[in-house]
């Protein structure tokens, strides 16, 4: 029987899912892997052999891996910038190069949208 990857309730929430079936021939499983996709579901679905990872642990609180934040040593870092306060305390910082577009250009694309030319990734 096929098995989704998600939970029901994540299943309401989504548009993209991955499921898990098993083929009892071995030769078959082979050449379909080969072929890389299957018709279901009214489209063609890639497919690949399954891997059972164990979920990557993201600490909230540094955005550190491999722990969570009740066991985090390290001072509280914004997923935003990198800085260290929470994202919460994150104040938006006006870009000066998208506020030179602005001003000589008359572009309104950023115009009433935070920038994101100052965001900086925790693990980065």
């Amino acid at each position: 029987t096929p098995r989704w990857l998600r939970t029901p309730d994540e299943l309401h929430h989504t548009m993209h899912s991955s499921i898990v079936f098993a083929v009892d021939d071995e030769e078959i499983a082979r050449s379909l892997l080969k072929i890389g996709k299957l018709a279901a579901f009214s489209r063609f679905c890639m497919l690949r052999p399954f891997q059972d990872h164990p979920p990557v642990l993201q600490c909230t609180n540094c955005w550190g891996w491999d722990h969570k934040a009740n066991n985090c040593k390290v001072l509280t870092r914004c997923q935003l910038c990198s800085e260290t306060h929470s994202e919460d305390q994150h104040k938006t910082v006006q870009c000066e190069w998208c506020m030179e577009l602005l001003q000589t250009n008359g572009d309104t694309v950023m115009q009433g949208m935070d920038c994101t030319h100052n965001l900086k990734c925790a693990n980065c």
